[in-house]
């Protein structure tokens, strides 16, 4: 796929980012880049959770062309161009004779996790996100993460016992959560709102239909990001043994990483 210049190369000419739809499952509004060359752009890569695209551009070199809503970077004896508001994100230079211009979502991203009572699998995926977001590479693009449940059986209470032993068990020492109960401003204060199983999501598809179908949020199954062609559910285990928290400690590294690589997917990883 390629855009190209409907005008010559002029200070006046300008491509239209418009609104991502389609194979972009969440809908973004795009930057109108003002544009002084006639060259062609190429979609490199689409993010399928978030909307993010990548574009390789050929980007005059002469200052006065600059396009106002880029900035300049050098790497080696080229220069780079990246997409900037005050809210997004800066991007690190490929090494590449062609000049990446990158657009991001114009805020963090804010996740919320739900299971049944919001002390099992909810607040291990929160504890578990939560931790693999302060890397350096995420620290910077992750907002708001929280947890919550359907029910109401455990509200104000802290995670399940096997849950914080867990995390601790894998270097997680520093989560304190108290369990409430999804309210319907969560499908607007959330980017993603993460079902733990069918029925939860279920649940929440439900409530959010109740109070306001066009709200932000996109809710899913976590288990979506299971890297396979199958989405996978988290089992409760409150009723089980150790092992069944360390199958969902397990999982929610797994689909952490999948979700933060499909949302990011010009971030690298250590």
């Amino acid at each position: 796929m390629s855009v190209r210049s409907s005008a010559s190369s002029s200070s006046s000419s300008s491509y239209n980012l418009l609104e991502a739809a389609g194979n972009i499952a969440t809908k973004i509004q795009l930057a109108v880049v003002s544009a002084a060359w006639g060259a062609q752009l190429t979609l490199l890569t689409v993010s399928r959770a978030s909307g993010c695209i990548a574009l390789y551009q050929a980007a005059p070199r002469i200052a006065s062309q600059r396009p106002r809503h880029l900035i300049a970077g050098h790497t080696g004896d080229w220069q780079a161009y990246h997409v900037t508001t005050p809210n997004l994100e800066r991007k690190t230079p490929l090494d590449s004779d062609r000049r990446p211009l990158v657009i991001m979502p114009e805020k963090k991203v804010s996740v919320l996790f739900v299971c049944l009572g919001n002390i099992c699998r909810s607040t291990m995926a929160e504890g578990v996100f939560r931790e693999i977001a302060k890397e350096p590479q995420y620290k910077d693009l992750i907002g708001r993460v929280d947890s919550s449940g359907t029910g109401a059986y455990h509200i104000g209470e802290g995670p399940d016992h096997r849950t914080m032993s867990t995390l601790e068990a894998h270097g997680i020492t520093d989560y304190v959560h108290h369990a409430r109960k999804v309210r319907l401003s969560d499908f607007d204060d959330f980017d993603y709102v993460f079902a733990m199983d069918r029925h939860n999501l279920r649940d929440l598809e439900s409530l959010q239909q109740r109070g306001k179908p066009d709200s932000r949020a996109k809710v899913q199954l976590w288990g979506e990001y299971s890297g396979s062609k199958k989405a996978e559910e988290v089992d409760d285990p409150y009723y089980g043994g150790k092992q069944g928290f360390q199958t969902a400690y397990e999982q929610c590294t797994r689909f952490s990483r999948n979700f933060l690589a499909d949302v990011f997917p010009n971030v690298k990883t250590a």
